[in-house]
């Protein structure tokens, strides 16, 4: 059976950096093990569109700083 990502529900940044929170602590006692860290869906969260309109948002601040 598939499985469904938990990234295709995110609704706002506070979920986002919650999710990135987690990847980093889990990446982070991954590497102190001298393991390397494993995920899924990471294509799914890149694709998600909290994401995109955060880095819209970026990039329209970027632009109004030149």
């Amino acid at each position: 059976m598939a499985q469904k990502s938990v990234y295709l529900n995110l609704r706002n940044e506070a979920e986002l950096k919650s999710i990135l929170d987690e990847l980093y602590a889990t990446t982070k006692q991954a590497l102190e093990k001298s393991q390397t860290p494993g995920f899924k869906d990471l294509l799914e969260l890149a694709k998600s569109e909290v994401l995109k309109t955060i880095e819209s948002h970026r990039q329209r601040h970027n632009r109004t700083q030149i």
